[in-house]
Parts: C-alpha cells; structure tokens; sequence
C-alpha cells in the first residue's frame, strides 16, 4: 500500500504513515497492484473517484509540510519558555541532592529568588493570550517561592546563631530529640512544597510549548503528577518518622538487654560478698589477708571462695577477691574488694575494654559495710 499523502511504501493494513504521522483513508489508500497497473503518469496525478478531487505529487509533499505545526516566534514566550527549562532543571538538582549537602540550601535559595522574576513573565505571556487559570497557577507557584525563601534565610540564621556561644547549658537527650524531630518535619514541609513548585513548574512548561505551537490549552491542568509526588513525599513522612521513633527506642531497649543481663554479674557479685563475709567472722581483722584472697582459692567452715577463672558463666569472666587486713588498712580497719568483670564479648564495645562492677567492704563491729566503688565501669554504662 502506497501512503496517499507522501508516496511511502506501507504494509497493506496500516493505519498510519510510518513517514508522515498522517491517518490513511482507507478509500484513499494506494496498493502495490494500483501502482503496477497506473501508468508512470499516475505517480504524478492520482485521482480518488469517491472524493472527487485531483491531487499531484507535489501538492500531497506541501501538504504534508503545511500539516507539521511550527513554533510561534514570540520572543516572550520563547524567553519565558528557555527560563521554565533551566529552572526545572536546577530544581531536579535541588530534589535530589537536598538531604545530601548543606551547599543544596544555597543553591534552592538561588534556584527560588530566580523563580520570582521567572513567574512574573511566565504569567504575563498567560494574560497576553488569555488563560487567567494559568496565570492563577502561576501566582500561586510564586507565592510559595516567597514563603521557601523566607523559610530558608531563617534557617540559615539559626546556623549561624547555633555558632554563637550563648553560654546555655548542655541540653538533655529529650531536648535533643524533639529539636531533631522539628528539624525532619520542617525538612519534609520545604521538600513538599519544593516539589509542588516542580510539578506546577513542569505543567507551565507544557502549557507554553502548546502555545508555542499555536494549540490550544485544556480548560483544567492535570495533576496526575503531583498527586504521585504527593504519596511519594507521604511515604517519605512515615519513613522518617519510623526512623525517628527508632532511633529512640532501640538505645534504649539495648541499654535494657544489657542491664537485664548485667544482673548475672551482680548477682555473682552478692553471692561472693556472703562468702567473703563469713570469712571474715572466721578470721580476726589481722588474719584475712591471706585467708580471704581467692586467688588460689579460699575455704573455711561453710564457706568456700573459688579461683577467680572458676566463676566463668555465659556473662561473666571472673571474679576477685582481694582483703587487707586492719592493721595495713588506711582507715584503720580490715577491707575487702570484690571486682567481678562481665563478658567483654557481651557488653565490650571496642577490644580491650573491661566492664564489670567493683565492691568494697569495710568490717566495723563484726559487720561488713558494702558500697559500689563510684570508679566503677558499669557505672559509666549505666548497667548498675
């Protein structure tokens, strides 16, 4: 089949002209076996009986060209056309790298102070060929550049104001926390409405390209896009909001694990007080020093103090005894210190380090008086 329009060779049942764009008539549609039987003048003056109408070739190739919509040279709305382009751009940009780099504030404060001039020509050439609905749209894209604008030379002067040594104490982690929060939201806000701009941004582009080519605008903009940008930025919300909520409860429920755990420790650390005790009542003030050491053991009559590698559990290591007697003592009476290490496997953060929990007791009047050393590592966790 022959396209009448442009003389392009088609398959026999196409609708179209793969050359031209152009719908064939299907009355109007030249086969092969036409062309075989025309004389060579017919590729020249083909005639279509239904129609009633000659065409030559020549008057089919202008045809085709008149039917290829060209672009209005307006210089306004092709200025205002290269603008929307660029800033489109600049603001993809600004969408992507906007969590990334604090330099990405700086560029969006550009890309909007640029908008405000941009949308001020974009909605004249609107009023100049008569659609005030884009011309609304378009105000009300500028009138968020504004608040953004605002929005970020605010932020901007609280990092600098944050630089500033205002001699304010240390602030809690709730008070970390809830400025953390206010910062994400805030952060999410500017990013919804940056992406409405896009989107309305990009529906005034494809307005002044129609233009451009002398179509016709729709009597209402769709807003099929906005509306995927709209769920993506609602994910977004929820996302970091989990992150938030996460970031705050796991901490906190790890710090719970551990001291759940810690309490192995302690709990060897009470049954070894009892032991050391009862050596204690056995022996004078002057005679623990060397039967109440579990170095190499301890036993006396119903008691008996283990080598400290023998009190190995799942979350312990050791634990060691160590007494002095009175008379060598610097307060003057007889003491004993406990120090059982956990598992550095359990509750050590880099290698090398010790945790665990020390004890020191005093014997005063046949009474031993127990206080948890302050120096004490699971006191610097918070475990005990």
């Amino acid at each position: 089949m022959i396209c009448p329009f442009c003389k392009a060779e088609l398959s026999d049942h196409a609708n179209f002209c793969t050359v031209c764009g152009r719908k064939i008539p299907r009355d109007a549609a030249v086969t092969d076996g036409q062309l075989a039987s025309a004389s060579g003048e017919s590729r020249q003056h083909f005639q279509n009986t239904d129609d009633g109408f000659i065409q030559t070739e020549a008057e089919q190739q202008s045809a085709v060209h008149d039917s290829i919509p060209t672009k209005n040279m307006d210089p306004k709305l092709a200025k205002a056309l290269k603008g929307i382009n660029t800033m489109n751009i600049l603001q993809i940009i600004c969408l992507v790298v906007y969590f990334l780099h604090p330099a990405a504030s700086l560029l969006l404060l550009v890309v909007l102070i640029m908008s405000l001039s941009l949308t001020k020509k974009v909605s004249s050439v609107f009023s100049q060929y008569g659609y005030p609905l884009y011309v609304r749209i378009t105000d009300r894209v500028r009138t968020i550049c504004k608040f953004l604008i605002v929005w970020e030379i605010a932020w901007w002067g609280l990092i600098l104001l944050a630089k500033v040594d205002l001699r304010v104490p240390s602030p809690g982690e709730q008070t970390i926390t809830g400025i953390a929060c206010v910062i994400v939201i805030l952060a999410v806000i500017t990013l919804y409405f940056l992406s409405y701009c896009f989107c309305r941004l990009y529906t005034v582009k494809e307005a002044l390209e129609c233009l451009s080519f002398g179509y016709p605008l729709p009597s209402k903009p769709s807003s099929k896009g906005f509306g995927t940008v709209v769920i993506l930025l609602t994910a977004m919300v929820v996302l970091g909001l989990i992150g938030i909520v996460a970031s705050i409860t796991l901490p906190a429920y790890s710090l719970h694990m551990k001291k759940d755990k810690f309490q192995e420790v302690v709990s060897v650390a009470d049954d070894v007080k009892k032991l050391t005790e009862l050596c204690f009542l056995e022996h004078a003030e002057n005679g623990v020093k060397d039967a109440c050491n579990n170095i190499n053991g301890a036993e006396g009559k119903g008691w008996k103090l283990l080598k400290p590698e023998d009190y190995h559990t799942k979350y312990v290591d050791s634990a060691m005894v160590r007494s002095t007697d009175a008379d060598k003592s610097k307060s003057g009476r007889a003491e004993a210190v406990i120090t059982v290490n956990a598992n550095q496997k359990r509750f050590s953060e880099r290698v090398g380090e010790h945790v665990g929990i020390t004890i020191i007791g005093t014997w005063n009047n046949g009474k031993m008086e127990w206080i948890t050393d302050p120096s004490s590592s699971c006191k610097a966790k918070d475990l005990c």
